[in-house]
């Protein structure tokens, strides 16, 4: 960094259009897909980050034909970059926010389950109110950090705090036992805890806890084994299942919500069942919640 503090005022502003190529580049994976991003020419991209190493005298990536990698001087570059662009879009943000409406594109990673019956059935609406905000969606089910690339937002159930992200929570979500009316007008209703060992329990995969469902007996809390003809890593397909009739589910009420509503779906044992409340949190990196367009987004989920 003092070397950028030994470039003179001229060079100032061509040092950040530079730094955004080089930038770009390290997230990309390459110069084409950079010019892409950024609306250049794969030459222009070139030329921008050569620029930014000769302004530095220090050389930040290795080129090859097949791949770009950082030098040791690049690794540590990188980091001091990308808090002078966010500074500056920051600043330029706050700025814009006196004088305009929230506009540009948010991207978002979320969870398959929240994204189909949370999130996409309120962006028409979302639009509707602020039709300049794009929203471009990474829809998985994987672990993503919300720290790295260039994710504006992260929705996910709250877990362990992520140092340097600023968290808000957009519900608390809760668990439901629920089975389809076909499911329990052909198997019957399960009215006590130990009902279900002779029941179709769809259970998440992954971890042991998913197969035990609590329940309050007398004055404590105790764990029901579950299992049944179908475990998935996905909440969407036990959702599916259940609404077949295949079996009963428990899952979030951002999952099941609608479904009980239309009546596809019947909640039972709510006398027993302990719901184990969920924090669903939007996540993002400290600063980039003034952003307009992001604090638009996550003001409407947290209200609508």
């Amino acid at each position: 960094m003092k070397k950028i503090q030994q470039l003179n005022r001229e060079n100032q502003r061509g040092v950040s259009d530079n730094m955004l190529a080089f930038v770009a580049v390290i997230d990309t994976g390459s110069f084409a897909a950079a010019a892409a991003k950024l609306g250049l020419t794969p030459s222009a991209a070139s030329k921008a980050v050569s620029r930014l190493e000769a302004q530095l005298a220090t050389r930040l990536l290795y080129r090859t034909t097949r791949s770009v990698t950082l030098t040791e001087a690049g690794r540590i570059f990188l980091a001091h970059a990308r808090s002078v662009l966010e500074a500056i879009e920051m600043a330029s943000a706050e700025l814009d926010a006196l004088k305009t409406e929230p506009s540009g594109l948010v991207k978002v990673s979320v969870g398959s389950a929240y994204a189909k019956h949370q999130l996409v059935p309120r962006l028409p609406e979302f639009h509707r109110i602020y039709p300049k905000v794009k929203v471009g969606l990474n829809v998985t089910d994987s672990i993503v950090d919300p720290t790295s690339g260039d994710i504006d937002l992260a929705i996910r159930p709250a877990g362990s705090p992520v140092p340097g992200m600023h968290v808000t929570t957009l519900t608390n979500a809760k668990r439901f036992l629920c089975a389809s009316p076909l499911y329990l007008a052909t198997y019957g209703t399960p009215l006590v805890p130990a009902d279900l060992k002779n029941h179709n329990c769809l259970v998440m995969a992954g971890d042991l806890r998913f197969s035990r469902w609590p329940f309050h007996h007398v004055e404590n809390r105790v764990e029901i084994e579950v299992s049944g003809s179908v475990t998935a890593d996905n909440a969407d397909m036990l959702l599916d299942l259940a609404l077949a009739g295949h079996g009963i589910v428990r899952l979030l009420d951002t999952i099941v919500g609608p479904s009980l509503q239309r009546g596809e779906l019947i909640s039972i044992m709510e006398d027993t069942h302990i719901a184990d409340s969920v924090r669903v949190d939007a996540l993002c990196k400290l600063g980039r919640q003034i952003l307009p367009r992001v604090q638009a987004l996550v003001s409407f989920l947290k209200v609508h």
